[in-house]
């Protein structure tokens, strides 16, 4: 019997209530969902949270608002889910195929989405505070208003990525490819960015303030209006296309930077102003 708590009669319920003609037999996406499901793993319906195998087909899966809290979907595939509103937290989403699946205002608080691939995924007001997102694939997605300070997202790749408006307050974003982002008036501050790829990214009026941008790579990057106070860039590299919050900021960083081949520019470890400890 399957049991109504259960992650399949969660599942189950889910897609009852958002399409009345389920019925878990024959050749529609559901009836393939249920078969798939019972030859994976015929005890499911009696776990509490359930198994799912890399195999299982939830391939634009309607689960809007579904109930899927500490459920394990690890290696899942969810691409092109309605899963607007469901709550996800402290969810196994490890390595899930999600591309192009809809999670706005998604409920991902804890969830563990390393290796997610998320690519053109919609996650406008999504809560991810303390997800781990790490080498998670987001290029293209939309994040815009997301919630994810304290978020995991080192190595993930974000190239393209709308992240306007943002919350990543203390985010680890140690080596992510941010390349041609969408950052336009995120908060990111105290955020780690060791190393991260910024070229091209849209930082204006971002909040960056004790960010951590040591290595970083901030080649064509605009950070016009952006809040640099107690930030770290010691051995950033930028260029000439590089937009510095105002004229000062530029006149500043040329004198604290080394030059390098193509111009480009390297800041130095140690400054040379009285604002030098903006600069290590």
């Amino acid at each position: 019997m399957l049991r109504a708590d259960s992650l399949a009669g969660r599942i189950v319920t889910a897609f009852a209530r958002t399409s009345p003609a389920f019925r878990p037999s024959g050749d529609n996406r559901a009836g393939r969902w249920w078969r798939a499901w019972t030859r994976t793993s015929p005890a499911l319906a009696h776990s509490p949270l359930g198994a799912v195998r890399r195999s299982l087909d939830l391939v634009g899966a309607h689960l809007a608002d579904a109930d899927l809290m500490r459920a394990n979907l690890a290696g899942a595939d969810l691409a092109r889910a309605d899963l607007a509103g469901a709550h996800l937290a402290d969810a196994n989403l490890m390595r899930a195929d999600l591309a192009g699946a809809n999670l706005r205002v998604a409920y991902l608080t804890g969830a563990d989405l390393a290796g997610a691939n998320l690519i053109g995924a919609d996650l406008t007001g999504a809560y991810l505070r303390d997800a781990h997102l790490e080498h998670a694939h987001l290029a293209h997605a939309n994040l815009a208003g997301a919630k994810l300070p304290n978020a995991d997202l080192t190595g993930a790749d974000l190239r393209d990525a709308n992240l306007t408006g943002a919350d990543l307050v203390r985010a680890n974003l140690t080596g992510t490819d941010l390349r041609g982002a969408h950052l336009t008036g995120t908060d990111l501050r105290d955020a780690n960015l060791t190393g991260a790829y910024l070229m091209r990214a849209d930082m204006t009026r971002t909040d960056l303030m004790r960010a951590n941008l040591r290595s970083a790579y901030l080649a064509g990057a605009d950070l016009t209006g952006a809040n640099l106070d107690d930030a770290r860039l010691g051995n950033a590299v930028w260029d000439e296309r590089t937009r510095w919050p105002t004229a000062v900021w530029q006149e500043r960083m040329r004198t604290a930077s080394d030059r390098l081949p193509g111009g480009r520019w390297r800041v130095r470890t140690q400054g040379v102003s009285e604002d030098a400890s903006l600069l290590v």
